[in-house]
């Protein structure tokens, strides 16, 4: 796209039933021109149909797919030991692709933009995606490369002792993959996306894309320098505390407050932040409004690994669907609470009814 292609797409962004006067008028050039580039536009799949731009109610979400491979153990896990009598279970995941499902089954529009090996791994995660309600149209099967794969070992109490993840495949999700998939992008609500984008694809997307949201889970301690020199471009950030500490540079005591590292980072660009407090809670701030929610009461954790990706899900479901940030709080905090209660990544029986069923049997609880 040229940079006068890309002006009168803004334009069309902005009012998509805007005429070839008006753009004419805007740009200080002549309507036979206006109609040239908009054809090329058309062409590059960027808009379609009347008025220009389509009405379709979606967010893309962009990033690994993976196969989960979980061991589950009764007990400690011993190091440098055999840990007999334990379960193995084999589960589509990713942190993106888990953001993608369980917001589809949430009910919101998903177009899923992702890269898998042409293997039983890759075929499955297709297979799952599909069976979850997500447009797959944008996921590209790779024949000489592997399906990203995650090891994961979790002890007697549902949590993550140790976990390995082989994803090389990832490296080829770069910015000319997004561009030949820049139609599937140009309509959506919100961009979605995790901490394994290849360097200048957040860059890219903020320039392509100015009018899209860019909503991020960190989910990554090793991806703190990238998301620091690129802090302008997100709209929203969400992370726990020790992201927060390792984007900001601030020592990570944990005494200090969240909104310290919650204002550093919108004093840097971005507009929304979120931090997870782990069994307290969670902090969100944009400008001065500034909100914590205590975490729901959990008795038994069967695995947490998926909570974080259930959480980030259920806030977007809420704001993309024009709730409150109190409200998008609440449902993150309920999906992320049935997610710990279930043994994989996600639960296939989330929706938004059970979502407000938790949050209902909470409130009743404490009146």
């Amino acid at each position: 796209m040229t940079d006068r292609e890309r002006e009168i797409f803004t334009l069309i962004q902005k009012n998509p039933m805007i005429s070839h006067e008006e753009i004419a008028g805007m740009l200080g050039i002549s309507r036979s021109t206006v109609a040239v580039h908009i054809a090329s536009i058309m062409r590059q799949g960027y808009i379609a149909g009347k008025g220009y731009v389509i009405s379709e109610k979606y967010a893309v979400v962009l990033g690994v797919a993976i196969m989960d491979v979980f061991g589950f153990y009764g007990g400690p896990i011993l190091s440098h030991s055999k840990n007999p009598d334990g379960n193995v279970k084999i589960a589509s995941g990713g942190a993106a692709r888990n953001i993608a499902e369980n917001l589809a089954r949430l009910g919101f529009g998903v177009k899923f933009l992702s890269v898998v090996g042409d293997d039983t791994f890759g075929h499955q995660l297709l297979n799952d995606c599909q069976k979850a309600g997500m447009d797959i149209s944008g996921v590209k099967v790779i024949n000489d490369l592997p399906t990203a794969t995650y090891l994961c070992l979790v002890d007697q109490n549902g949590d993550q002792v140790a976990d390995l993840t082989a994803a090389q495949i990832q490296a080829q999700q770069t910015i000319e993959f997004y561009e030949e998939r820049a139609h599937l992008i140009a309509n959506a609500q919100a961009i979605v996306m995790t901490a394994e984008a290849v360097p200048g694809v957040v860059r890219w997307l903020h320039d392509t894309f100015p009018h899209i949201p860019i909503y991020s889970d960190v989910a990554s301690l090793t991806a703190a320098d990238s998301y620091r020199s690129n802090l302008p471009y997100y709209h929203f950030l969400k992370m726990n505390l020790y992201e927060a500490a390792a984007i900001t540079g601030i020592d990570p005591d944990l005494a200090i407050a969240p909104e310290r590292f919650a204002q550093n980072i919108l004093d840097r660009g971005v507009k929304e932040v979120l931090i997870t407090l782990g069994e307290s809670g969670a902090y969100y701030q944009s400008g001065s409004y500034k909100l914590f929610k205590a975490a729901l009461p959990l008795h038994k954790v069967i695995n947490s690994s998926g909570a974080g990706d259930a959480f980030t899900a259920g806030f977007l479901y809420g704001v993309l669907n024009q709730q409150s940030p109190e409200k998008a709080l609440d449902y993150a905090l309920a999906a992320s609470w049935l997610t710990c209660q279930h043994p994989a990544s996600i639960d296939p029986g989330i929706t938004i009814s059970r979502i407000q069923e938790v949050l209902q049997d909470s409130r009743n609880s404490h009146d």
